[in-house]
């Protein structure tokens, strides 16, 4: 054991010798041996630290040039195979190039909805508190009571600050010009929590005055355009006059809080809004923790915080969610957020990672589909002294080169297309996307991965070859890896195949939330929010509107149908009602066109008429309440509103047809329909289907005389309706395209494959020609194997995809059936596009001269 040389100066001589010096290292172990037993242990090791240190800069001074003069040697070799086998080089790189493409993008897509709030730099202490309202079940409100901020930071330490946001939407005049835009009441510390740049103002001061008030860029351009806006006074409503403090930069796409302008929580209060009462929820609360604060600790406390407040919702609890967390949930009410289910980033983050994987077996199939024509070139390098760690060295390399090329090529594409997959998939990202630290990472991420990954499988193929074998023929060297590639290519085609079966899921859902009968009519209608000097003379506004023949009905409400409901609450009382199962029912108001102007359909009873004064203190319901309520005939029956310690009696007049009021996404609930009163002001007109240009035309001129502004913002419905789903159609669009890319990657793993299997079947071809086989059957003998290959993958893909899908279409109250003609059809355009790519070669090798092929090896 004594005479053992030291082990860090042995390692370090391995490490810069390599084994082919192995002798020297034995030489110096030798004389260490010699000089420890004459000298003793000391000397020997002093000798030996001396060789080394020594040797060392020789020996990498050696080592690195003789690893530049190799690397050299193979760049050499890497791009003459490129050029000589120009179609392969082809296939290869187009393949890689165009997976890579992909992944960059679907990359670029996952990062942004990751990214969403988290420019905030305190954004891991951020929570958004969420108050549970118990009633039949538990129903998440992302709003709450105005006292809850300051309540909460004045009773827990462990909150730093708070901040609250109350939504509102202005008609604001400047110099005679009138503009709308939303925005929001919060509170001065805003800046303390989130980090919102001002580009001018002091962030201590802006909203300290009451009636201050911060606008965006944009509005400020609307607005003011080349005018400074700083200290101009811009009149809300008629009636106050509010002083610009601040300029705020736009507010970011990936921020789920957006708004035009903010004011403060005063201004709030004097325009009546619930700021000190806990008998309302209308406000979005932000807490701020202190920093390694235990949450758990914190989000007990808040638990239980509304159970001794005079709150409506009795027994409603709290929680706390985390501001990276509110893009990605979607089961919370009165979200203003653009939601985007987690599920898709799973899928996309799984879809750029195997159309990557699927471009890689390519690669791998294509390199070893030409081993045969380097075996030669392998033996040759093998009988003069080539090691197998050289030939790995070589082949690893040409794969890290083809992938550099193919990267490059991939970031042309992706710049090339990014506009079209901006229009796809709904976004806007630009050039500047490209350098973002995590997109950098991700693409020397991808040539670390795709270089090995692609050259690994035929670097160790090829460099396994015996030379003797190889030099006296090649047969058998097809045959290295068969069972491998024939998985490879079947993998390829489960992707593919589930991701077909995706697509056509995903458009059918689509196509059937466009076309499911709502219980409403949604053609042709347009609505818009009048200001006060329209509802101020309402029916002469609409009597001139329904002079023109073309304008059919015209009403008023809260809400469209789309737009869901006014307010929610269980404090609706009738004969039978149960105090321990308190019901939630949502609530809008309608005036008495509104049933004619969207076609819905009464059940019984009627709708609200000026005939009957009494309508005032009377309500239609929907089908869902009449079965929650019970009564056999609710038409004429009292149902109850609980105010403080009354019950305010009010008249079931009417019970129309349930309609959905959300998205499909949600079931439909119990629903009140009162009687508007003289100040709604949402407008909605049924418009006959021809000439509606001028329609709109005609509408604007009236809207201008009455209203006194030159503008008239309005939506129509069906396309309000289409953007419920937006997000769904973006996926589907992504999906489809990206699908057919899978495909024509998988594709040219075919062409590989089909190259490969008539090369290994040559002799055999030629044999069965010469006993008479037709060029027909010697075809169909090599396609019937390229066939299976499809067809077990689909089998093995439909289960896959079933399952998926079904998880996918559970987010949706209401979804269609996945039909066996998905199924099918994905089998037939599989099997199609198999059919076309391998049929040249195999057409090809049953044409060719069978004696040139039986004389093939």
């Amino acid at each position: 054991m004594g005479i053992r040389p030291p082990i860090l100066p042995k390692i370090i001589l391995k490490l810069f010798l390599g084994k082919e010096n192995k002798h020297r290292i034995e030489e110096f172990d030798e004389i260490y041996t010699h000089i420890n037993k004459t000298d003793g242990s000391g000397d020997a090791k002093r000798w030996y630290w001396g060789q080394t240190i020594r040797s060392a800069p020789e020996l990498i001074i050696n080592n690195f040039a003789g690893e530049i003069s190799m690397i050299k040697t193979y760049l050499k070799i890497a791009f003459r195979n490129l050029l000589k086998y120009k179609t392969y080089s082809f296939l290869n790189i187009l393949g890689l190039a165009t997976g890579i493409a992909c992944s960059i993008l679907i990359l670029m897509w996952v990062f942004n909805e990751y990214d969403y709030d988290r420019f905030n730099t305190k954004g891991d202490r951020i929570y958004r508190v969420i108050q549970n309202v118990k009633f039949d079940n538990v129903v998440k409100w992302s709003i709450t009571q105005g006292p809850l901020g300051p309540s909460l930071q004045e009773s827990i330490p462990e909150i730093e600050n708070f901040t609250r946001f109350r939504t509102t939407g202005w008609a604001i005049k400047y110099k005679n010009k009138n503009y709308n835009f939303w925005g929001a009441y919060t509170d001065p510390q805003v800046f303390e929590v989130f980090d919102f740049p001002l580009l001018r103002g002091d962030k201590e001061a802006v909203l300290q005055n009451p009636h201050s008030i911060i606008i965006t860029e944009s509005m400020a351009e609307s607005i003011f355009g080349n005018e400074d806006p700083i200290g101009k006074t811009l009149n809300i409503s008629d009636q106050y006059d509010l002083t610009v403090t601040g300029i705020l930069e736009n507010i970011l796409d990936n921020s789920h809080l957006k708004f035009s302008f903010l004011s403060t929580m005063e201004f709030a209060k004097e325009r009546g809004n619930s700021v000190e009462q806990w008998n309302n929820s209308g406000f979005i609360t932000y807490l701020l923790l202190r920093e390694e604060v235990d949450y758990d600790q914190v989000a007990e406390k808040v638990h239980n915080f509304l159970a001794d407040k005079p709150t409506l919702e009795k027994g409603s609890t709290l929680f706390l969610q985390p501001l990276f967390d509110i893009h990605f949930t979607n089961d919370i009410e009165f979200e203003l957020a653009d939601t985007m289910n987690y599920q898709y980033i799973i899928i996309f983050s799984s879809a750029a990672i195997f159309i990557l994987l699927i471009a890689c077996i390519n690669f791998m199939n294509l390199s070893t589909a030409r081993a045969s024509m380097r075996a030669r070139e392998v033996g040759l390098r093998k009988v003069v002294g080539a090691r197998k760690s050289q030939l790995i060295k070589q082949f690893m390399s040409e794969s890290i080169i083809v992938t550099l090329i193919a990267l490059i090529i991939a970031m042309v594409f992706a710049v090339l297309f990014l506009p079209a997959f901006n229009t796809i998939a709904g976004k806007e990202f630009t050039m500047q996307f490209f350098t973002k630290p995590q997109i950098i990472l991700s693409m020397i991420a991808i040539l670390t991965f795709t270089g090995f990954l692609s050259g690994s499988y035929p670097a160790l193929v090829l460099s396994s070859f015996q030379p003797i074998k190889i030099l006296r023929s090649v047969s058998g060297v097809n045959n290295r890896g068969a069972v491998l590639r024939k998985f490879l290519v079947v993998f390829q085609y489960i992707v593919t195949a589930t991701l077909l079966i995706g697509t056509f899921v995903v458009y059918n859902q689509i196509n059937f939330m466009q076309n499911m009968p709502l219980g409403f009519n949604k053609e042709n209608i347009i609505y818009f929010t009048a200001n006060n000097n329209v509802t101020g003379s309402y029916d002469a506004f609409k009597n001139e509107l329904l002079n023109n023949p073309s304008v059919l009905n015209v009403c008023r409400s809260n809400n469209t149908p789309i737009n869901g409901f006014t307010f929610s609450n269980a404090k609706w009382r009738w004969e039978g009602y149960d105090n321990e199962h308190p019901t939630l029912f949502r609530a809008t108001f309608i005036d008495k066109d509104f049933i004619d102007t969207y076609a819905m359909k009464i059940k019984d009873g009627r709708t609200f008429s000026d005939k009957f004064p009494s309508d005032s203190s009377a309500i239609l319901i929907n089908e869902t309440a009449a079965r929650i309520i019970g009564y056999d005939e609710p038409v004429g029956k009292n149902f109850y509103y609980e105010n403080a310690d009354s019950l305010i009696p009010l008249n079931i007049i009417g019970v129309i047809k349930d309609y959905n009021y959300r998205s499909l996404h949600s079931q439909v609930e119990p629903l009140i329909l009162l009687k508007a009163d003289n100040y709604t002001n949402l407008l909605s007109l049924k418009l006959a289907a021809d000439n509606i240009p001028n329609t709109i035309s005609f509408i604007k001129n009236v809207y201008e005389k009455f209203g006194k502004e030159k503008e008239l913002n309005f939506s129509f419905l069906d396309e309000s309706l289409n953007r419920l789903y937006t997000s769904e159609e973006n996926i589907g669009n992504i999906l489809q395209y990206f699908t057919i890319l899978a495909i024509f990657i998988s594709c040219l793993g075919l062409i590989g494959l089909s190259s490969f299997m008539a090369l290994r079947r040559t002799k055999e071809i030629g044999i069965r020609k010469v006993l008479g086989a037709s060029i027909s059957e010697v075809t169909f003998i090599l396609l019937k194997e390229f066939l299976l290959y499809v067809v077990i993958a689909n089998i093995i893909a439909w289960p896959i995809a079933l399952y998926l899908m079904n998880n996918w279409l559970q987010d949706f109250a209401f979804h269609t059936s996945i039909g066996i003609w998905i199924f099918i059809l994905t089998g037939i355009i599989a099997l199609f596009f198999a059919l076309i790519t391998t049929s040249y070669q195999s057409i090809k090798a049953a044409l060719a001269n069978p004696i040139d092929s039986i004389k093939y090896e």
